[in-house]
């Protein structure tokens, strides 16, 4: 859905080629005249042909979506085909507990599996996926969240960057108020060695909330430190000394009944820095 009057676009039209959320970046730099780096690798296309009733042929023929986890994520890590679709205006080929192949334009509620009366179709589009999957597999890694970087100290952390064996982390409010046994690694990127201060809350620090917990533990850079929480506390804050690199934080807060969950929110600010 595209809207802009000043520019000429206020809808009434329906436009059919196969167009995605990468397009969005190249199409909005194309209809404000903002040049791209010659040397930025672009995934999308801009769609301001279309949208200006442009006749000339549209280049994408294909479009691959793949699954990388999420609430029933059992695809991590990644593997190649695995809760994949490669779409084209015609075709769907589907990767999801078997292999599927649905025509459209014949089939549009995708109920009646033509596979085996279409290898050939089958084969172009197993094609198309392995050149996708050769372009993003090998950037199929945590990005990892800077800490004691002078542009962002302190960082502050959220659980919806865990990374978990399969499913969604705590990412809302509804889930987060309940306290749900769980943690999870951060992945960060320690970005000088010192003295740092991690503080660790359920809440954000503008909520002043106390922190339901009798006992908290983190572990990092291959150290595992606890601590007793104290009564009305509203962060529990540790201070130890990391070296600079790629590390896991993973945070406990324990519960009377035993129980553990994460921090759901953590702030991490760099002190000091020394030498590497």
């Amino acid at each position: 859905f595209i809207h802009w009057p000043k520019g000429g676009l206020t809808g009434g039209r329906d436009i059919g080629p196969l167009a995605a959320h990468i397009d969005v970046l190249p199409t909005l730099a194309d209809l404000c005249g903002i040049p791209v780096p010659e040397d930025y690798d672009l995934d999308g296309i801009s769609l301001k042909p279309l949208l200006d009733g442009s006749d000339r042929p549209w280049p994408r023929d294909h479009h691959v979506i793949q699954f990388h986890g999420g609430a029933g994520g059992t695809a991590l890590p990644s593997r190649p085909f695995e809760f994949s679709v490669v779409l084209t205006e015609r075709w769907r080929l589907v990767n999801s507990g078997g292999q599927f192949l649905f025509d459209i334009q014949a089939d549009p509620a995708q109920r009646l599996d033509v596979a085996a009366e279409h290898p050939d179709v089958v084969a172009a589009l197993r094609a198309k996926y392995e050149r996708f999957w050769q372009r993003v597999s090998p950037r199929l890694a945590p990005v990892r969240i800077d800490i004691g970087n002078p542009a962002q100290n302190p960082t502050v952390l959220c659980s919806q960057d865990w990374y978990l064996p399969r499913g969604n982390p705590p990412w809302n409010f509804g889930t987060i108020s309940k306290l749900p046994p769980v943690t999870g690694p951060w992945m960060l990127n320690v970005h000088h060695a010192g003295r740092y201060r991690i503080t660790l809350r359920q809440f954000p620090k503008e909520a002043n909330r106390t922190v339901v917990a009798q006992r908290a533990r983190i572990e990092i850079a291959g150290r595992a430190v606890e601590r007793p929480v104290e009564a009305g506390s509203k962060g529990v804050v540790f201070e130890l000394d990391l070296p600079a690199g790629p590390a896991e934080l993973v945070t406990y807060l324990y519960r009377e009944n035993g129980q553990a969950g994460g921090a759901y929110f953590a702030e991490v600010e760099a002190l000091s820095h020394r030498q590497r």
